[in-house]
């Protein structure tokens, strides 16, 4: 399935205190299977396109929202 109709899912739910694991990343409930994986293999991709000497290593000491803001994507 296409990610972009679940990235307004993920600004909804994913910072949520009732988000579920479960139904982003194993698909238990009303998310496709691996949804969470698809969506951060995305996010990540999308960095890398934009800029693309950015290390993994840097990456892993930035803030989540800094990562998002650098995909581009609107979340």
């Amino acid at each position: 399935k296409q990610i972009q109709p679940y990235l307004k899912n993920l600004k909804k739910e994913g910072a949520s205190r009732k988000y579920s694991h479960g139904d982003w990343f194993f698909g238990t409930g009303k998310f496709p299977r691996w949804l969470g994986y698809k969506l951060g293999n995305y996010i990540i991709h999308s960095v890398k396109e934009r800029n693309p000497n950015l290390t993994a290593k840097k990456m892993t000491k930035m803030a989540v929202r800094k990562i998002v803001k650098l995909s581009g994507l609107v979340i």
